[in-house]
């Protein structure tokens, strides 16, 4: 599996200036309310169908990958001061469009090596909120030229010894706090990584992956109110255990896999082989 937090694609529309347009999104992506016994249980359906069409060998992959991640960020913290729960969460500060498919992470590497006045170039640029060519030029040829300004940041306040949880907060990260829990402990039961393929395996729609009104930004309020977020982790645990599938990041993982197959494996007008997966526009998966 890539990364659950793959960085938004082509699939973006774009306005004559280059950025993102979501203008009309709403009306056209409508959101699934899981809130609904019935809405919730199509989403456990949808989920379960799609597990049930994934091929058995990215069933296989699927529900090794987290282990296989959290082995890799074993090796990767060796002989460094980083505890082994600061490198899965280093993982998931910096994830979008990493390749975490196989047993070594050379992003661990390429963040001990920069120095302090780059950690402060890299601080910079994300306060501007726009990546700066400092940092573009710094990053070139490594593996973290993928990762946001945000991300980089909060994997250095990490490296510094800054407690989890001040870093990574459920209530306003949940999809990274979810990823580090799952890669950390991925042989118990804990949070669900629900990224923007895991809203729309439930619903069966492939959205645009740019679009923002899913409403997966928070979890664990302080009224105790469960989200939207917490809703869809729920339908995954339901899922999983209609297929005897007893730690639900398992089964997101092997959905992810499936859904990622369909995406890709689609045949394209040529008839080439595909490069990229499926423009979004809302079409069901199965």
């Amino acid at each position: 599996m890539g990364s659950p937090f793959v960085r938004p694609g082509s699939d973006a529309p774009r306005t004559p200036t280059g950025r993102s347009s979501q203008v009309g999104f709403a009306a056209k992506y409508p959101k699934f309310d899981l809130g609904n016994p019935d809405q919730f249980m199509q989403a456990v359906r949808n989920i379960q169908h799609l597990h049930d069409v994934t091929p058995p060998h990215l069933r296989a992959s699927g529900s090794e990958w987290y282990p296989k991640v959290h082995e890799a960020v074993q090796k990767g913290i060796r002989r460094t001061s980083v505890s082994p729960e600061h490198g899965a969460a280093m993982v998931a500060s910096i994830s979008p469009q990493m390749d975490w498919g196989s047993r070594n992470i050379p992003a661990f590497k390429e963040l001990h090596s920069l120095k302090k006045q780059d950690w402060a170039a890299i601080h910079r640029s994300e306060a501007g909120g726009r990546r700066t060519p400092e940092v573009e030029h710094l990053l070139k040829g490594m593996s973290l030229v993928h990762a946001s300004d945000t991300g980089l940041v909060r994997a250095h306040r990490l490296m510094e010894g800054e407690n989890i949880e001040d870093v990574i907060n459920r209530r306003t990260a949940p999809k990274i706090h979810s990823f580090y829990h799952n890669i950390a402990y991925p042989h118990q039961h804990t949070h669900v990584t629900i990224d923007y393929r895991a809203h729309d395996i439930a619903i069966n729609r492939m959205y645009p992956a740019a679009y923002s009104g899913r409403g997966l930004s928070s979890a664990a309020l302080a009224s105790g109110k469960p989200t939207r977020y917490e809703h869809f982790e729920n339908a995954y645990r339901a899922a999983g255990l209609g297929r005897d599938i007893e730690l639900p990041h398992h089964m997101q993982a092997i959905v992810w896999e499936g859904g990622k197959h369909i995406e890709t494996s689609a045949p394209t007008k040529s008839g080439k082989p595909r490069v990229k997966g499926v423009t979004r526009t809302g079409q069901p998966y199965v």
